[in-house]
């Protein structure tokens, strides 16, 4: 995985059922699943988002795109996810833990 340096304005949190995904640059950078711990051994970690399933079955593979609540992501690592629930900043807590992570060199 390619380090990186996350911050608020670069960021952002697609929240599924039970995934956070967490996603910088259009890369998953740490996934958070209902247990509440912060990953970086997921499927989607290291992914970018190549595109959505739309939440009317529509698609869009263009190369920016806007993830919304009822779509599904796509990932170059062949994961769909199921329907985004919420699109959100992540918590500056959430920045630091990513940090760590990629300090310790998982």
């Amino acid at each position: 995985m390619n380090k990186t340096h996350p911050s608020e304005e670069q960021s952002q949190v697609l929240v599924t059922r039970n995934t956070e995904y967490h996603i910088l640059d259009h890369t998953c950078v740490a996934v958070r699943n209902r247990d509440g711990e912060l990953s970086d051994r997921h499927a989607a970690v290291g992914g970018q988002v190549i595109g959505l399933v739309k939440a009317d079955g529509g698609y869009d593979f263009s190369p920016d795109p806007q993830p919304t609540p009822g779509a599904r992501l796509c990932f170059s690592t062949d994961l769909v996810t199921s329907p985004i629930a919420n699109v959100r900043r992540p918590r500056p807590q959430t920045l630091e833990a990513i940090r760590k992570l990629e300090r310790k060199g998982h």
